[in-house]
């Protein structure tokens, strides 16, 4: 009889560590994953959602990356517009639904519209960059796109002649590099290419240290499409003049006569006039500061506050951890990789560079 109570106590106790254990893979399975709470700030969307993004029917871009998104950031939110709460639960939906150009055209406005909560304007603008990538950067074609073109290129045809005939206001290398071609000579006759029609733009925000970068094409009436969001550094004292401006054009002269600057590879440093520097200083000498990238791009001022500011633009540093921070002496600094695609993108003359409080 001892015996047989014994057996039955054992038996129980192995249940009972048979459905702690089921408890514990349940509990663990269905747990929330911070990870999966959306991006804290711009860039990449935190894995999940739909493990492909194959277009729907209809739809021809096709973007390849994963993509996660934040399923409890559509609730409502309080701190958010109803206007701009609309329009991006709408953007969310296209989003979903691999509507790729209407979920661009919506949640760019939700975006510029202004009114977003924190937290939905960071998956808004991490889902738009994602979605230039494949609708802008990516060398697809969608023909409905207002913002590209599909041109055949003729005997004789360089992206730079293109570009200038069919009034693009980007840089020819962002063609080549759209197109997925190793340089401007590999255009061939007869062949299909896609241009991006532009000019793109840039507003700084001086409180949090960030620019965003956005297309926007007056001429034909189109509406803004937000691109990327960078973090830059920013001049000591608060110096960096807010106001206005645009980019320089190495053939045209600013309001002393001197030639503008432009954008420039290697730039050599020119000394500002409240620098104790007074050498100016080539591309690799000792002290230069515009890092290994060493580009430039130039800025013209065109408001009250700007017009007769000279010397200031947007460059890469030999100081990383500058950015983030006031540091430089009233320039905007950006990173290595930032740099290089904000350089790609920006036109001199027709881009213009915002800067707020």
């Amino acid at each position: 009889m001892a015996r047989k109570y014994h057996n039955r106590k054992d038996r129980s106790w192995m249940i009972y560590v048979a459905i702690a254990v089921i408890a514990a893979v349940a509990t663990w399975q269905f747990w929330p994953d911070e990870r999966a709470a959306g991006p804290t700030g711009p860039g990449p969307i935190p894995p999940g959602g739909n493990p492909t993004t194959r277009p729907s029917p209809g739809n021809v871009i096709r973007i390849n990356r994963t993509v996660r998104t934040n399923n409890t950031a559509t609730r409502p939110d309080a701190k958010s517009s109803p206007a701009a709460l609309k329009k991006f639960n709408a953007g969310n939906a296209a989003f979903k639904a691999q509507k790729h150009l209407e979920a661009r055209r919506l949640l760019s406005e939700a975006v510029f519209a202004g009114g977003l909560a924190g937290k939905l304007a960071e998956e808004a603008r991490a889902k738009l960059s994602y979605l230039a990538e494949g609708t802008l950067f990516a060398r697809t074609i969608d023909p409905r796109d207002p913002y590209t073109m599909r041109y055949k290129f003729k005997t004789g045809d360089l992206p730079a002649t293109v570009e200038r005939q069919q009034r693009l206001h980007v840089p020819s290398q962002l063609l080549v590099k759209v197109n997925g071609l190793p340089n401007a000579s590999k255009f061939q006759a007869g062949v299909d290419y896609k241009l991006i029609k532009g000019p793109f733009h840039a507003v700084v925000y001086k409180s949090i240290f960030k620019m965003d970068l956005y297309l926007y094409r007056n001429e034909d009436n189109l509406a803004p499409v937000f691109i990327k969001r960078y973090e830059v550094g920013l001049g000591k004292n608060n110096s960096t003049p807010v106001g206005l401006w645009r980019l320089g054009c190495g053939a045209l002269a600013d309001a002393s006569g001197k030639p503008e600057r432009g954008k420039l590879l290697k730039a050599a440093w020119n000394p500002p006039p409240n620098s104790t520097q007074k050498l100016r200083i080539e591309y690799s000498m000792p002290g230069y500061p515009f890092g290994r990238k060493g580009m430039w791009i130039s800025l013209v001022g065109l408001d009250e506050n700007t017009k007769k500011l000279t010397d200031y633009g947007i460059h890469s540093t030999d100081d990383q951890s500058s950015i983030g921070k006031q540091a430089s002496m009233g320039c905007i600094r950006m990173r290595d990789a930032d740099i290089q695609e904000v350089y790609d993108r920006l036109y001199e003359k027709w881009s213009t560079v915002r800067i707020l409080p």
